[in-house]
């Protein structure tokens, strides 16, 4: 191997944006291509729109040589553990040279200034005093940013891409490593329900699929898009909570405003919010709004809800990942994983049986996203059986 780069991603799905950044750190040097992807769910509160192993067989297509999951109880977590999660999986695998990804800003010089201000005892308490005040986390950062810095590094944070940036650096920090970070400028609004520069955002991607537009195909890869028009004839795709919105309800309607304490994000009353919420709430959009605040963001609350669902506490991700899965490579993955497995402190999981490699608190992670994994196969447009194809989904998909 001679150059190993790292882009922590959802890949939801792939789209022209991501395929430039691919090529990008191909150009740059990078011979070896690793994709540490979250896994059924997604972070921002909601099932992936592909299954992870579509996405997977997309990605390797398109110039990944290795994809490894972040599972869900991580995948789906506030920025800080979602980067933790991925930047640590880099770390374990003993031979990342770059950790590579998108950026408003695109200059290094500002994050390493920023991060640095964060992870200081000073930046913590102006948070506290922030929030205190009853402004939103995110604003709260940025505002104590701005205290610190001043406002021409404060304005940084106002983007999700430059704020996920923020939070690989200062995992780099926290684990001590030596992987260096690489940026490039990310073109188009994260958010943007128009294309730009002829690229799309994945929200405006996935808003195409689920409506069925005609024209979401010239903003992805042509073998992206055989793939997911084959997925969505055969029923595989999209991936929504249409089918579990009666459930999801019912779920929320069950539990008690301690149950709520046990989940991440939880505190300060409001547990009685979501309580009071769930008693009268007629469907999720309706339930998110009457919880949702300026300091409660959309983003939060759906994390929240989907959390509770799915029986992942706050517990489940306070703590390291216990293994690293492998969803597929290809000849170059397989020298990375070849190296990585005499390196890693923490079990690599290719199969299914290697489960067996693994201690009681290992084990109950596994076996805990394979329950996870089950309720996603009811969000298909055709419902899957629990443990349809579970254990083909831990053999290598190889690109031949």
């Amino acid at each position: 191997m001679n150059k190993v780069g790292a882009i922590i991603c959802e890949l939801n799905p792939l789209h022209l944006g991501h395929k430039y950044l691919i090529d990008t750190a191909k150009d740059s040097g990078i011979t070896h291509l690793i994709g540490i992807m979250s896994g059924d769910f997604i972070q921002r509160g909601e099932p992936a729109i592909l299954s992870k192993e579509t996405r997977t067989k997309i990605a390797l297509l398109n110039g990944f040589d290795l994809i490894l999951e972040i599972p869900s109880i991580w995948a789906m977590s506030v920025a800080e553990k979602f980067a933790l999660a991925g930047v640590y999986i880099a770390e374990n695998l003993g031979c990342v040279d770059n950790l590579i990804f998108g950026s408003e800003c695109g200059e290094l010089s500002f994050f390493y200034r920023i991060s640095e201000a964060m992870l200081s005892s000073s930046f913590n308490r102006i948070v506290k005093s922030n929030l205190n005040k009853g402004h939103a986390f995110a604003i709260s950062m940025e505002l104590a940013v701005k205290e610190i810095l001043g406002r021409e590094y404060s304005d940084i944070l106002q983007t999700p891409n430059n704020i996920l940036a923020l939070e690989y650096f200062k995992a780099l920090k926290i684990l001590n490593s030596k992987i260096k970070p690489f940026t490039l400028k990310r073109v188009g609004d994260y958010h943007s329900k128009q294309p730009e520069q002829g690229i799309c955002s994945s929200s405006y991607l996935r808003e195409s699929i689920r409506n069925r537009y005609s024209n979401w195909s010239k903003y992805v890869p042509y073998s992206c898009y055989e793939i997911i028009l084959n997925e969505m004839n055969s029923c595989f795709a999209p991936v929504t909570l249409k089918s579990c919105e009666i459930a999801i309800l019912y779920k929320l309607r069950t539990m008690s405003a301690t149950d709520f304490l046990c989940i991440s994000d939880v505190s300060e009353g409001l547990e009685n919010r979501i309580v009071k919420a769930a008693s009268c709430a007629i469907s999720l959009e309706d339930l998110i709004t009457k919880i949702s605040t300026k300091r409660y963001t959309k983003a939060r609350i759906k994390r929240i809800i989907m959390c509770a669902f799915l029986g992942i506490l706050k517990s489940d991700q306070a703590q390291f990942l216990p293994y690293i899965k492998v969803l597929g490579s290809n000849k170059k993955g397989i020298e990375i994983l070849k190296f990585a497995k005499k390196f890693s402190t923490i079990p690599i999981i290719s199969r299914y049986s290697d489960q067996k490699k693994l201690n009681a608190k290992e084990r109950f992670i596994f076996q805990k996203e394979l329950q996870i994994n089950s309720i996603y196969n009811l969000m298909f447009p055709k419902i899957l059986s629990s443990n349809y194809s579970v254990k083909q989904k831990f053999t290598l998909w190889k690109d031949r």
